[in-house]
């Protein structure tokens, strides 16, 4: 059983919460463009990073859609696909 809240999808990018802790956001990005990661680790373990940092490429139209819905789910105003208003 998933306790995934979907917030957004799309073909590029997928947003989503958890439904046991919605302080938490996901962020899958389905199809990055330019896609690097880079990481630090000063701890010696190499799983644990104190700094990783990942870049992609996306559509600007695909961040202010995104974006948009993100805000209408924070604001309670989102209505999920196939959800009646």
């Amino acid at each position: 059983m998933s306790t995934k809240v979907p917030i957004y999808e799309s073909p590029e990018i997928e947003i989503y919460t958890d439904c046991f802790n919605e302080e938490l956001l996901f962020v899958k990005l389905k199809k990055p463009n330019n896609f690097i990661v880079e990481g630090n680790n000063f701890n010696g373990q190499s799983s644990l990073f104190e700094r990783l940092e990942i870049t992609a490429e996306t559509n600007i139209e695909v961040f202010r859609e995104t974006a948009i819905n993100f805000l209408k789910w924070y604001d309670n105003e989102y209505i999920y696909p196939g959800q009646k208003s």
